[in-house]
């Protein structure tokens, strides 16, 4: 039997979708060992035979009562706030495990960072199948909690070893972007002949399969909304009572798509959407969207385009007649006939039709990505297009852009064009052979150590703003003929201090490294074919002359 000392830690909101879940229920935290069992009523009812932990009750009020004022306020999403319980779960299990005692809030921290260093270890040394950056992620949520139920903003996760997952990101080809934007065209032309051809009083005509047209360069066959069915059938009840809950789904689906892609909106905000929570207004060629995003707070606009308008308008008339009762914008129809909160895995059977008939399928988040990149490369310019995605600049250049060989190609010409100085004056040849301005200009932040920029002493080149390095084999020999030139000339000092020539080999040194560790196998031949002809004695005119000078 459950301890009747024990107060309410259940988590009760209006927004808490199936709030009957074991998911919301913080009681088995306050178990010795509760944290690690099941949440299912079959297990539930074996942690209330554990021993209670006095102390920790009071934090899990707390938590209580911080995620419900949380909710209240839009500061967090449902979502978000089963995941935060999750993972103080996870945590509480981890103290349980360790014996590690959470009384008051300086124990409460040193226990956060003893689990995040856990999730460290664990993490680099990969002992189970750990998934990069989930170890970040738990305890990034974990210190929002724990740091605003014990008011302490020493946790934090800044202060871990725990860094969050960087994807890679490569540029792609031109002809891999062309692919990338013929796909989206033809599942997007998918989409759209699917919810314009598509007629809503077949849902009700009794008689399966219910079939729609596209255009013949994506397939001469009619598109089958029911696949379940292939023949002629003739069935009786509602639509949400038979097969014809399918062609519903794939509607909704393929609009959400095309709601995606025209208003550039994230995938889990817009599956929460719902009828009465939005504002739709006509405003001259466009469609108002105000809606309530938890994340941001307040009202966030959402503007459909005049050449969507159209066909948002006539989904909006189809969901009020077949699916008004619902609340939501982009319902799911289960088997049961009852609706419900769209989800990601509800995609499938999008993604399954599609490919039935051979078209590329492209994920809800990936087609938004592809729209926010074709108005990048319409505007070239990255705060408008980051505006319109709803997301800061730095968001947007970290999880949305794609990285492009032809445009970095256009903006590096672009920059040169209007930055180097060898566009405005014939190019001159600096002491290393390679082309100069002729106009020493020194860095702003150079060492006083380093030598005045000028065009008449070997080392006039290395703290000049104009000094250009040179892809080639005679700019490595150049490179070691001069370093050997600065060895024999340090060799002469008979002082042991700071030799100036020192300074010099050191900036040569930098250079050729990176030819070196280049991965470009010829720059590694030029390094073999140099030393050669310095151990041969043969050097470059520009340093031959000196060179023999000190060698005599």
């Amino acid at each position: 039997m459950m301890d009747e000392k024990l107060p309410n830690l259940i988590v009760v909101h209006r927004r808490i979708e199936q709030p009957e879940s074991g998911a919301w229920d913080l009681t088995p935290m306050a178990f010795n060992g509760g944290g690690k069992v099941h949440r299912s009523k079959k297990y539930l009812n074996n942690v209330y035979k554990l021993s209670v932990v006095e102390h920790r009750v009071k934090w899990l009020v707390k938590a209580k009562e911080h995620i419900e004022g949380c909710l209240d306020i839009g500061e967090m999403a449902s979502s978000s706030a089963k995941g935060r319980i999750q993972f103080l779960k996870v945590f509480i299990s981890f103290c349980d495990k360790k014996n590690i005692s959470i009384d008051i809030a300086n124990d409460i921290q040193t226990a956060f960072y003893t689990f995040a260093e856990y999730e460290f270890i664990r993490e680099q040394q990969n002992k189970i199948k750990f998934k990069q950056g989930s170890g970040y992620k738990a305890c990034y949520h974990l210190s929002k909690l724990l740091s605003a139920i014990t008011e302490l903003d020493s946790i934090d996760i800044k202060s871990t070893r725990l860094k969050p997952k960087r994807n890679s990101r490569r540029a792609i080809s031109r002809e891999a972007d062309k692919t990338n934007l013929e796909d989206a065209a033809k599942f997007a032309k998918f989409a759209y002949d699917i919810c314009n051809n598509f007629d809503p009083k077949l849902l009700n005509s009794k008689k399966l399969p219910i079939l729609v047209n596209v255009r013949k360069e994506l397939t001469a066959t009619e598109i089958n909304l029911t696949p379940v069915i292939k023949d002629d059938t003739v069935v009786s009840g509602d639509y949400t009572e038979t097969a014809a809950r399918h062609a519903f789904n794939n509607r909704v689906a393929f609009e959400c798509l095309m709601f995606l892609a025209m208003t550039m909106q994230n995938p889990a905000p817009t599956f929460s959407l719902r009828m009465q929570d939005c504002d739709f207004k006509p405003m001259g060629e466009n469609y108002e969207v105000r809606a309530f995003k938890n994340r941001r707070g307040g009202e966030v606009l959402f503007k459909i385009p005049k050449p969507y308008r159209k066909s948002f308008e006539a989904y909006l008339t189809f969901i009020r007649e077949y699916a008004e009762s619902n609340g939501h914008l982009f319902p799911m129809l289960t088997h049961e006939g009852a609706y419900r909160k769209r989800r990601d895995s509800d995609w499938a059977t999008g993604t399954k039709l599609a490919r039935t008939y051979s078209i590329p399928t492209i994920a809800p988040k990936n087609f938004r990505k592809i729209g926010l990149n074709i108005l990048l490369r319409l505007s070239s310019d990255e705060q408008a297009t980051a505006d319109h995605g709803n997301h800061s600049l730095e968001i947007f250049r970290e999880s949305y852009e794609f990285p492009s060989q032809q445009r970095a190609a256009v903006e590096l010409t672009r920059f040169w064009e209007a930055n180097d100085p060898l566009e405005h004056g014939e190019p001159k040849l600096s002491l290393f052979s390679t082309a100069c301005t002729g106009e020493p200009v020194p860095f702003d932040d150079a060492t006083d150590k380093l030598a005045k920029p000028d065009c008449l002493t070997p080392s006039g080149c290395m703290g000049c703003k104009n000094y250009r390095d040179d892809d080639s084999l005679v700019y490595v020999w150049n490179l070691f003929s001069f370093r050997y030139l600065k060895v024999i000339e340090s060799s002469s000092y008979l002082d042991d201090g700071q030799k100036p020539s020192n300074i010099a080999i050191d900036w040569v040194n930098s250079k050729i490294n990176w030819f070196n560790r280049s991965e470009n196998s010829v720059h590694k031949e030029w390094i073999e074919e140099a030393k050669m002809r310095i151990d041969e004695g043969e050097y470059h005119p520009s340093w031959e002359r000196k060179i023999q000078k000190y060698e005599a």
